[in-house]
């Protein structure tokens, strides 16, 4: 995947207050540009598979009006999505901190050498972190936007829940196991 084709949108979009964003957003179980979040799940989930990323649509259509229904493999591909945030936000924290300066500079090598020392949870041996970056260094950037508000709207419905009709804490992504029945 080189280029993505998303449907622009009818107005500028601004967010000038992230928590109401947010929050406005996960009151509502519906899907608010489905067309652009339709198109770009596709993309962060099947970068280089066009026919897995068009198969998938017709499920994503469905979250729309209330599905449940998860596209194959999603559950995984959010997990890989978390261990490309971690090798991306390593290698960020490599460059902003001048590390690795006398070792030749910082590289993707050296911050998934990183994180396989570092990374506590199931599954981040540097055989699976390269695997994983492969598949989606195209969205690297993509992928970790989204675990980071998805960790930042967990934090939030810690300390105040999003109202009766809004997303629970096992709709906030990633998917885990205990949703496999969902």
């Amino acid at each position: 995947m080189r280029f993505m084709s998303i449907p622009p949108f009818e107005r500028p979009i601004e967010i000038p207050d992230f928590d109401f964003f947010v929050r406005s957003r996960l009151n509502q179980t519906i899907v608010v540009w489905p067309e652009q979040a339709i198109a770009l799940v596709g993309y962060m989930a099947w970068p280089n598979d066009p026919e897995a990323r068009e198969a998938s649509k017709s499920s994503l259509r469905a979250w729309s009006e209330g599905s449940l229904v998860v596209p194959p493999r999603l559950r995984q591909i959010q997990s890989d999505w978390v261990r490309v945030a971690d090798i991306f936000s390593l290698h960020y924290d490599l460059t902003v901190g001048g590390h690795q300066q006398r070792r030749g500079g910082p590289s993707v090598g050296k911050a998934i050498a990183l994180g396989a020392a570092s990374i506590r949870s199931r599954g981040a041996r540097a055989t699976n972190l390269w695997r994983d970056w492969r598949a989606y260094k195209d969205v690297a950037h993509l992928v970790t936007a989204a675990t980071i508000v998805s960790a930042e709207a967990l934090e939030k419905r810690k300390l105040k829940p999003f109202g009766e009709f809004g997303l629970a804490s096992s709709q906030l992504q990633p998917f885990s196991d205990r949703d496999a029945d969902a």
